[in-house]
């Protein structure tokens, strides 16, 4: 039996030890409601009737909703012999502020999730095992304007919430090195095997309950867009593992930790516990926090009496093992779905980059920590993830760029690497032009024209499909410096003219092609309203090809 099924039992105990045995039966009215359940397997509500006893006025209330005691029958019990001192002990909640019905549709949603994600953990045989309560929506039948209530089991003991959806954890001590010690290991063990289960897509969190019996959780999930204002997304996510240190627990259910520079010590988990991040934060809250601004532009730079502060990180240890693809036909060959859930992780490092960068995760909550910021942009580049491989190649690069801008750490063949692999990953012609224009001028590289060119044609073959998806792996929007000139088909297109005109190398110049390719440059300029550029372009396209007629004769 499960812990609620258990829980529901006892509710069916003598009034002598019923919490709700004080209710005035008598005087309340018995309506019908409808009970919907949500089915995690098949995707879909069960539905049936049941007779409800309800309360007028709260016992308890939360941040949004207001709970009220109630017993509940079947509507077949209750047309045979309605006892109602052996109905079910419920709880039915109610947000205090208007909501639309899809709001408890979520709230339901995300605990029979939650529920499901229990059951899984618990097949793994921990030590203890964990549940969530069964909760449903009633919608009354009976009344003139329709209620819609959240509803579970009444549920005893000494309640304790053990993390929350913005990095809290509760602590009760910390070891020598003043790493976090838990009050338990399960509820984080959890939330952590949730995130391994659902293939990195989503995190239970706000674990709270009595003992392992669970309730009202929040889910994180990556693309943020359900389960409610609690949801916050990748920034959720990245909070959680933040300050969630791997105990005996995870390492002996074989969780996957992740990786991080440093982790939060025992003194910032305590300072979160007193502080506003103890409390369930929305979306909304979340957007107020600080951002990255974009920097200033070189020009912007050189001109400012107070130029950027750079950053030497030169003697930091890079790994770029991970970087290093031999072919192509090892892409093909890599199981798509692996590549999606490690592009997730990406996701969740890139986002704690950007918080160590503007101080978000510090111990003062205020002072940067690019060490750490970079560390997390290179495992955002080892899980394959575009934003990451970019911003990576950018800093090797020392072009500008939105992530740590004040870092100095040019290195050309660690560019190249990136921009290779972020090229076999992502079918975008933003990584395959910055790739095709390293190995056409042989940096990080050895020059080749003949590979240059032919992922130049591959960016223009992209090009002349239509404007690039924003969207690319798992990533909604991508958006980076530079990414205008790669978009622009003319360009692409007049760079790949030139490399087949001229030839050089590896690569045999065949002048026909580069003639097509002018032309096609010049119509695309003329599209794009760049009239000078387009003449010029069919004007060289006409000498190239009186050459090419000179030569045949």
């Amino acid at each position: 039996m499960s812990k609620w099924g258990k829980v529901s039992k006892l509710s069916k105990l003598s009034a002598s030890a019923d919490p709700f045995a004080s209710m005035p039966l008598s005087e309340l009215k018995a309506e019908r409601c409808q009970k919907l359940v949500w089915d995690v397997e098949a995707e879909k509500w069960q539905e049936s009737v049941v007779m409800v006893k309800m309360e007028g006025e709260q016992f308890q209330n939360g941040a949004q909703r207001a709970c009220y005691r109630a017993k509940e029958m079947d509507a077949e019990q209750f047309m045979k012999l309605p006892d109602w001192k052996k109905a079910e002990n419920v709880v039915v909640k109610k947000y205090m502020s208007p909501a639309a019905r899809d709001v408890y549709e979520n709230d339901v949603r995300m605990q029979m999730v939650a529920k499901s994600l229990g059951e899984k953990y618990n097949k793994r045989n921990p030590p203890k095992k964990v549940d969530f309560m069964l909760t449903y929506m009633l919608v009354t039948l009976d009344r003139e304007e329709e209620q819609v209530y959240c509803a579970e089991h009444f549920l005893e003991g000494n309640y304790e919430k053990y993390n929350n959806n913005s990095g809290y954890v509760a602590v009760q001590d910390s070891d020598e090195e003043q790493h976090v010690v838990t009050i338990r290991n399960t509820p984080n063990t959890f939330s952590h095997f949730s995130f391994l289960e659902s293939k990195h897509s989503m995190i239970v969190v706000d674990i709270q309950g009595v003992a392992d019996l669970y309730t009202d959780p929040q889910i994180h999930t990556v693309k943020g867009d359900d389960f409610g204002q609690g949801n916050l997304g990748v920034p959720g996510l990245a909070l959680f593992f933040n300050t969630h240190q791997c105990n005996p627990l995870c390492k002996s259910l074989g969780l996957e930790e992740f990786s991080r520079y440093h982790v939060a010590g025992f003194a910032l988990a305590r300072e979160w516990a007193s502080s506003t991040l103890s409390k369930t934060f929305s979306r909304l809250q979340l957007d107020q926090l600080p951002t990255l601004a974009a920097p200033p532009k070189a020009s912007e730079a050189e001109a400012s009496p107070h130029p950027l502060r750079r950053v030497d990180l030169s003697n930091t240890v890079v790994d770029l093992s991970s970087l290093i693809t031999s072919t192509a036909d090892e892409m093909v060959e890599t199981d798509e779905e692996r590549l999606l859930r490690q592009q997730r992780l990406g996701l969740i490092h890139h986002q704690t980059a950007r918080y160590f960068e503007t101080g978000r995760l510090s111990e003062d909550g205020a002072t940067p920590d690019h060490r750490a910021s970079f560390f997390h942009l290179q495992q955002a580049s080892s899980c394959g993830l575009l934003s990451g491989l970019m911003g990576l190649a950018r800093i090797y690069s020392g072009l500008p760029r939105d992530v740590l801008p004040e870092v100095q750490m040019e290195d050309d063949r660690s560019c190249f690497r990136c921009m290779k692999r972020a090229a076999l990953l992502h079918p975008h012609p933003y990584p395959m032009y910055h790739l095709a224009q390293m190995l056409h001028e042989g940096r990080g590289t050895s020059k080749s024209y003949k590979q240059a060119a032919e992922w130049y044609q591959k960016a223009l073959n992209l090009l002349w499909q239509g404007e690039p998806p924003k969207r690319c792996g798992v990533e909604d929007e991508v958006t980076f410096y530079g990414y205008e000139e790669c978009l622009k088909p003319h360009v692409v297109a007049q760079k790949l003219a030139e490399l087949h005109a001229e030839g050089g190398d590896d690569l045999e110049p065949n002048k026909p092609l580069a003639v097509e390719l002018y032309r096609e440059a010049a119509e695309a300029a003329m599209e794009a309203m760049l009239g000078k550029l387009s003449m010029k372009l069919y004007a060289r396209a006409d000498e190239l090809e009186a050459e090419v007629e000179a030569e045949n004769e």
